[in-house]
């Protein structure tokens, strides 16, 4: 059911500010995981129906099983530079079994390999998986800007990037890179960034996003609850942001990329 899904922890380079790169598919899948892998896929098909469900007939949330509510963050926005919380993406038993499988695939040392940022100290694992994004694409995309620039919302990066912080790991203030799909003739112009646990439950303390102005005074700080979005331009220095230093506990993120495409929306 699930062959769609290749897992990949091996040297992968991020993108420095103002490159724009094609991604390689990865590949690497692991038949040992498959019955893991069979569980998060049928969670989250399951829940997919229920959730759009609750959207078009519930306006109230429930605990766990709440549609999908879009917050703005005024703090960040600047004219035509959407800074957007989307809540409830993943349901709480969603991201506790993305982090369960995440650490039975082990991460490795992103500051091993990583030369394009010399201020990041985290684990990573990297994921190419086409079923998780059409799941998550069908919860999201009419919460996420149709145009910017005059092009058009292609879809989500199907490379997800699972991002783990041990006490004392952080990443320093940086832009998130670009990267282009000639493939699909589409480029990326969004953060997709899922918070898989909180401190807001009591998973870890510090690990802030927080969000700086030119001048790197504190402009913001995100802390969200698990199964949040948070979504935000890419190549922007209106986009400074860092990923707080975690004093105790671990915290897991889930991220990928709004995808655009480069041929220009028609007026």
């Amino acid at each position: 059911m699930f062959q769609s899904l290749k897992w990949q922890s091996t040297t992968y380079q991020p993108l420095l500010s103002q490159q724009v790169l094609e991604m390689p598919i990865a590949d690497g899948f692991s038949e040992s995981d498959t019955l893991s892998n069979i569980s998060i896929s049928e969670h989250l098909e399951k829940n997919t129906s229920r959730i759009n469900n609750q959207q078009q007939t519930s306006s109230s949330s429930s605990d766990d099983h709440c549609p999908i509510q879009v917050e703005h963050v005024t703090e960040l926005e600047l004219p035509k530079k959407p800074v957007l919380l989307l809540h409830n993406v993943l349901l709480k038993d969603e991201c506790k079994l993305m982090i369960e499988l995440s650490e039975k695939m082990g991460y490795e040392d992103a500051d091993s390999y990583c030369f394009a940022y010399n201020d990041r100290y985290n684990d990573r694992l990297m994921v190419d998986d086409q079923k998780l994004t059409d799941l998550i694409w069908n919860r999201v995309k009419d919460h996420l800007p149709q145009t910017i620039d005059g092009m058009s919302l292609k879809g989500l990066n199907s490379r997800w990037r699972l991002c783990k912080y041990k006490a004392g790991h952080y990443f320093g203030v940086h832009t998130d890179g670009t990267y282009m799909d000639r493939k699909t003739n589409s480029v990326s112009r969004l953060t997709f960034m899922i918070y898989l646990n909180s401190q807001l439950e009591g998973a870890y303390t510090g690990g802030a996003t927080i969000f700086y102005d030119r001048k790197r005074d504190e402009k913001a700080r995100i802390v969200q609850p698990s199964g949040t979005t948070i979504v935000f331009l890419q190549e922007d220095m209106d986009m400074l942001h860092c990923g707080q230093k975690v004093s105790s506990g671990v915290k897991y993120i889930l991220r990928t990329d709004v995808m655009y495409s480069k041929v220009k929306a028609q007026n």
